[in-house]
């Protein structure tokens, strides 16, 4: 009787590293592809550039053009398995030569040289099915400054 119990209670805890594990893997993979894609939003983004103040000699972003660039990346990311329960937050802040460079400090940036920075959030049920450990919402923040 002393052997069974001691199974039981070896494979109800090794189960628990085993979901821990699994479900551990699924945050990071989930925190990965958020990452890219935030990087990819800002890198994109500032790629939009805004023609006619380039011809006046100015580099300005294009704002119409870089949140179009970033919603189609966030909807193709949520085709993706792991991001089809939830959903996916976007706020974009572009510092240029038309809108400033106000606050560009707080992204450990110099002032002068265009960026984009781009700021994910997904949201969405809980990843983790252990009941002591929560994880609905997490945010991954990129930045993609020109250097000339």
């Amino acid at each position: 009787m002393k052997t069974l119990i001691l199974f039981m209670a070896f494979m109800l805890l090794f189960t628990g590293f085993l979901v821990y594990r699994d479900d551990m893997e699924l945050y990071m993979r989930m925190q990965d592809s958020l990452k890219r894609l935030a990087e990819d939003c800002a890198a994109g983004g500032s790629l939009a550039t805004d023609r006619d103040r380039y011809a006046l000699g100015k580099l300005c972003i294009d704002s119409r053009s870089a949140q179009d660039i970033s919603a189609v990346l966030i909807a193709k990311a949520r085709e993706k398995s792991m991001f089809s329960r939830g959903r996916i937050d976007s706020s974009m802040v572009i510092f240029d030569d038309d809108k400033g460079y106000d606050g560009i400090e707080s992204f450990g940036l110099s002032a002068g040289r265009p960026a984009v920075a781009v700021t994910l959030t997904y949201s969405g049920p809980d990843i983790f099915r252990l009941p002591f450990l929560k994880a609905a919402s997490f945010t991954r923040t990129a930045v993609y400054q020109w250097e000339y």
